[in-house]
């Protein structure tokens, strides 16, 4: 038993590791294909010498994924590559099968955020250097990137005074600081030291700026929006004095950031971050013409690039374009009814009262990037970008772990009590 306890963790430790080194270093590793079938078999390796076998909570995300993962097979059947279809369902399904497992697991978010920290820790030294040293940082990436990701990492530097470090792109650069920003945020609103605090608040502020450097409108408004929910259902929860008044600062800040960005002409932001209005517009225009033509069912899965060769920018015109407007509904509904349970179970968490404390920051993060995932999917394909999903996978996981923790502990307090 004790053997079998030891398998179980070294597994469970690898596939973290692994995951985070795909999340992290997937524009440099470039094996999607071996790396998938990794985290595929220490998964099922995971499931199989688990000791108590895999005990399922009823849940909005194990009952609703399956459906979009069965909609997924059934797009395949006519999209323009059968073969192209199914790998990117066999993926997404391979992550949706980590997070399952996960969540009835103990023990490997710290490991998650340990090495995810470092990792970002990384991106962002990097992208400092970048910054003080641009010349030089363009000799590194020269031998890392891929022609074409240098290609555009020369470009956004030169042209646009924008930053997208060791990453390959501006919006993944700007995806792992919007992890430290949601991680920061988390801790921030939940720790009681004051140096603590003060410390979070400070990497709350690097972590915006950092944001800034890499010129990403979209990231910088999800973020914010992210933020303006989070301090909202922090205030209603708490209500004493501090979190009012962070509340209110806090949300003063986001809405100003709002209305400048977006009064802000686009000529005027693109001067300022170098954002590329007219190719979004041309890609848009596109993504309607393919639409037209499979209203209902979709041009199916993954068929998009194939036929505009670019994704849409935005998760509701892939959606609609790939799946259709029946797939289009099934997945939002399905993405709102999970963030929906989620912010139901956080502020049942933090309303109990009952000295369930373990996980509380967990909540929040995972909370913010269910949120910024859902905000960012307006001006990025989040939803079909494998990393930015294998982390919403992740962090959903841990959010569940930590809500069915509270129920267990209730109830065992109730049993007691009786």
């Amino acid at each position: 038993m004790i053997r079998k306890a030891s398998i179980e963790n070294l597994l469970i430790s690898v596939l973290i590791i692994i995951c985070c080194v795909y999340i992290f270093w997937r524009s440099i590793i470039k094996v999607d294909n071996l790396m998938c079938m990794i985290i595929l078999l220490l998964a099922i390796g995971s499931i199989v010498t688990k000791r108590n076998g895999l005990l399922l909570e009823k849940n909005a995300f194990t009952g609703l994924w399956p459906l979009c993962v069965l909609w997924m097979i059934i797009s395949c059947t006519h999209t323009y590559s059968i073969m192209s279809g199914i790998k990117v369902m066999l993926v997404m399904s391979t992550f949706l099968i980590c997070g399952i497992l996960l969540m009835t697991t103990e023990g490997w978010f710290p490991l998650f955020i340990k090495v995810s920290l470092t990792f970002i820790a990384f991106h962002v030294a990097f992208t400092a250097f970048q910054v003080v040293a641009p010349k030089q940082a363009l000799l590194i990436t020269g031998l890392l990137l891929s022609p074409e990701d240098q290609a555009f990492t020369r470009e956004w530097i030169e042209q646009n005074g924008t930053y997208a470090g060791i990453a390959g792109q501006t919006f993944v650069n700007a995806f792992f600081f919007s992890i430290l920003f949601g991680f920061s945020l988390s801790r921030f609103l939940t720790t009681c030291e004051k140096k603590r605090k003060l410390g979070f608040f400070l990497l709350i502020l690097v972590s915006a700026g950092l944001i800034i450097l890499t010129g990403k409108k979209g990231t910088l408004l999800a973020v914010t929006c992210s933020t303006a929910v989070i301090l909202l259902v922090y205030a209603a929860i708490r209500r004493n004095w501090e979190s009012r008044l962070i509340m209110s600062l806090g949300t003063f800040g986001c809405v100003g950031a709002i209305i400048v960005t977006v009064k802000m002409s686009g000529q005027q932001f693109s001067d300022m971050m170098g954002s590329s209005v007219i190719s979004r517009e041309r890609i848009m225009y596109n993504a309607k013409l393919v639409f037209r033509g499979h209203s209902w069912f979709g041009s199916g899965t993954d068929s998009l690039a194939y036929y505009i060769g670019h994704s849409a920018h935005n998760n509701i015109y892939q959606l609609l374009c790939e799946y259709g407007i029946i797939g289009m509904i099934m997945f939002l509904l399905v993405v709102l009814a999970v963030l929906l349970d989620v912010l139901n179970r956080t502020w049942k968490h933090f309303s109990d009262n009952s000295g369930y404390v373990d996980g509380s920051a967990d909540l929040v993060l995972c909370l913010f990037y269910g949120l910024f995932l859902v905000f960012n999917g307006m001006t990025e394909n989040t939803l079909f970008q494998y990393q930015f999903f294998l982390t919403y996978v992740l962090l959903m996981a841990r959010a569940y772990q930590v809500t069915a923790s509270d129920q267990y502990y209730k109830l065992k307090g109730n049993l007691h009590e009786s």
